[in-house]
């Protein structure tokens, strides 16, 4: 029984200290595949007993599970979102025009918007936060595509891409994910399309010392040297302030 009582106790002390318990995060596929494995790599090595459960979704799933409860955090680029949540910007990335490897932009260092005039297009389909950025973009610049064809998920529109399909737009973070087509990705110019990575949490949720460990590290990844994709950014750290701290009552997240 002393045994016992020394082990659930060495298990309760690893907890506060943020060496115990469980971490859920919600995360668009996109950063579920770049942006955090480098992240939770570097966190679990300081933290090895941590459990940590991703659940990857597109924007609205993934604010859904904020709000409701089901995660502790979440990665997302959604610009709308519930007055409830927090959200902190802790990286950026840029936009690409992604081209099969023989088109005849895929040798230019830059293209503009204004370049894909008629140009056959292969969009993400209405759910995903990049289809809503492009169609804003081009009935913004009245850029004329041709014929269009949609796919759900980032292999799908790299690998019609690829195949001569047409051209499309994906942000640095999708990138590395398309890496198996036979595809260019050359930077847009006028104007520069660029959307911001926010970690989102609900504050009325008690923050575990295991979660809070992670939120420090999303926060501070540019200083333990964790790189992004050419094209992405880590911000720069915000001025001094009130860090997300343990709740002393709050159970394991």
């Amino acid at each position: 029984m002393l045994a016992e009582h020394d082990r659930a106790l060495a298990h309760f002390e690893g907890f506060l200290r943020g060496e115990r318990g469980t971490v859920s995060v919600a995360v668009l596929p996109s950063l579920a595949a770049t942006l955090l494995p480098p992240v939770l790599a570097a966190y679990r090595a300081a933290r090895p007993d941590v459990a940590v459960e991703v659940r990857d979704g597109l924007a609205a799933e993934v604010t859904a599970l904020v709000l409701s409860g089901a995660v502790d955090l979440a990665l997302t680029v959604a610009d709308d979102l519930p007055a409830a949540l927090q959200a902190v910007t802790i990286a950026e990335d840029d936009y690409f025009l992604l081209v099969p490897a023989r088109h005849a932009l895929a040798t230019r260092p830059a293209v503009t918007w204004a370049d894909l005039g008629g140009e056959p297009f292969v969009a993400f389909d209405h759910a995903s936060s990049i289809r809503t950025f492009t169609d804003r973009v081009l009935v913004r610049e009245q850029v004329p595509l041709g014929p269009v064809t949609e796919a759900r998920n980032v292999g799908s529109v790299a690998g019609l891409v690829g195949a001569g399909l047409g051209v499309s737009v994906v942000p640095a973070l999708v990138l590395p994910m398309t890496g198996f087509a036979d595809v260019v990705a050359v930077p847009l110019r006028d104007p520069v399309g660029r959307r911001a990575v926010r970690l989102l949490r609900d504050p009325r949720r008690p923050v575990a010392p295991a979660v809070a460990g992670l939120v420090t590290m999303l926060a501070d990844a540019a200083t333990h040297g964790i790189r992004l994709p050419a094209g992405a950014r880590w911000t720069e750290p915000g001025p001094p302030g009130p860090r997300l701290s343990p709740s002393s009552a709050g159970a394991p997240g």
